[in-house]
């Protein structure tokens, strides 16, 4: 039960600093270099030097690199979470362990026992989770650990129109943003959600004032807008720096 407690703990934090695939956790050690990839520890302390940090090491104290592995993984969308109906996606899993994966789809098992999996099919509100099956040597009582799941949005395919009053314009700035970003809209907006490069909605707006977003508090890394209007939605890339 400690383990599984600090897997959760764990997965957590893997949530809340995942910023770019070139360093998850955002610790600022590339993920080529961390010995904890999918926690934040930028000191990078490994007291039993086994090349396992501290915060990952199912026993910080005993070297022993193969089962110490942690029970954690990270799963991301290539091209992105948010589509166009009919794209192909291929979804990867990060993990510091290697052994079985099975890929769930709205809960049933796909796919094969790989690190990916592509699906031409997905449907707006589908979910996507890979789970690390194992004997797991951190805490016998673990058959399958899961990780984050990928919640994907599905947009209809759209066709030019010759009467531009049936697409509303919506425009922001600026773009790369700092602290704020305004958005300009012919037509009121209804709702705005933030969601981060996993999909995940981490700030929402309910017809935000003057159509300004406050983005102070929220950590570097490319962003989707999803902008709720009367009759359509439609989603914005924003990059904060």
């Amino acid at each position: 039960m400690k383990t599984l407690l600090l897997a959760i703990t764990l997965f957590t934090t893997i949530i809340t600093h995942a910023q770019t695939l070139t360093d998850i956790d955002g610790d600022g050690i590339p993920n080529t270099s961390d010995n904890c990839i999918l926690v934040a520890n930028p000191d990078q302390a490994d007291d039993d030097e086994d090349a396992i940090g501290n915060l990952c090491d199912c026993a910080p104290f005993f070297s022993n690199p193969i089962k110490d592995r942690p029970n954690l993984t990270f799963t991301y969308a290539t091209p992105d979470s948010i589509i166009t109906a009919g794209t192909p996606v291929t979804f990867t899993i990060i993990t510091q362990r290697p052994d079985s994966f099975q890929w769930f789809k709205n809960g049933i098992a796909v796919g094969t026992n790989s690190t990916t999996y592509s699906d031409s099919t997905l449907q707006n509100g589908d979910s996507i989770s890979c789970a690390l099956i194992t004997n797991a040597n951190c805490d016998t009582t673990i058959i399958s650990v899961p990780g984050n799941t990928l919640h994907i949005t599905v947009n209809p395919v759209t066709t030019a129109l010759q009467n531009n009053n049936n697409s509303t314009a919506i425009s922001l700035y600026p773009n790369p943003a700092h602290n704020k970003v305004y958005l300009h809209c012919t037509e009121p907006i209804q709702q705005i959600d933030l969601l981060n490069a996993i999909g995940q909605t981490v700030k929402k707006w309910t017809t935000p004032h003057n159509n300004l977003l406050d983005i102070h508090d929220l950590a570097k890394g490319l962003y989707t807008l999803k902008i709720q209007l009367e009759k359509e939605t439609q989603t914005k890339r924003l990059l904060i720096e």
